[in-house]
């Protein structure tokens, strides 16, 4: 019986000491990497006002490379056509010469929302000013403008990249109708690499296991 009790003393001691140092780890894991580091890019293209239908707007923008969230704020003014109107107006991103995303949204002119190429994954909510049925889905033409926000994920280059925003359609006078950029933001995760004092913890640990299975 004592033979029994002493082994199960040292087995107890070997348990305890893996807890004390699994404990250690976690709490060093807090304090030496955080979960993420969010590095957000913001830019503001309201100051140029209403674009015509065969114009672009253009933003350089350096970066780490990777992966960013980018979100921006489409504005169209008066009568902006939707899709499958008698004059579809169409908005089109690229991304470093690739385009990513297209779409056509009722912004004052009449026609359906619909986005066209989405290759991302990306998101949008189109809001059609003065509307009378469904401000987010609405096929009326008040001629007042409206809003469409835009979310997608892009891979972006290290170093500088270059963002087109531009519609396509039939050029029309600025008094019947225009688009814009409000506000653009880029969001990047940057994933911390692992420190090397967790990496010496791991190692204990698995020692103190190894050690508890020889026992």
């Amino acid at each position: 019986m004592k033979g029994l009790t002493l082994i199960t003393n040292l087995f107890e001691d070997e348990v305890m000491k893996l807890n004390i140092i699994a404990s250690v780890a976690l709490s060093l894991a807090a304090i030496f990497s955080s979960a993420s580091h969010a590095s957000v890019i913001t830019i503001d293209f309201s100051d140029l006002g209403a674009q015509k239908t065969s114009n672009q707007i253009a933003w350089n923008v350096d970066a780490t490379g990777g992966i960013s969230i980018l979100e921006f704020e489409l504005a169209g003014f008066k009568s902006l056509d939707g899709y499958q109107n008698c004059c579809t107006d169409t908005f089109h991103l690229w991304i470093n010469d690739t385009e990513v995303f297209s779409g056509a949204f009722n912004m004052g002119g009449g026609g359906s929302n619909k986005v066209l190429f989405n290759p991302n994954g990306g998101k949008a909510i189109t809001t059609t000013f003065n509307a009378t049925d469904k401000a987010n889905n609405s096929k009326q033409s008040p001629k007042a403008g409206g809003l469409t926000q835009i979310s997608l994920p892009v891979d972006l280059l290290t170093g500088t990249n270059h963002i087109y925003f531009s519609y396509t359609g039939r050029t029309q006078s600025a008094i019947d109708e225009g688009w814009g950029i409000n506000k653009a933001s880029l969001t990047s995760v940057v994933v911390p690499e692992p420190s090397n004092t967790l990496l010496l913890l791991g190692g204990l640990i698995g020692m103190m296991i190894l050690r508890r299975r020889n026992v």
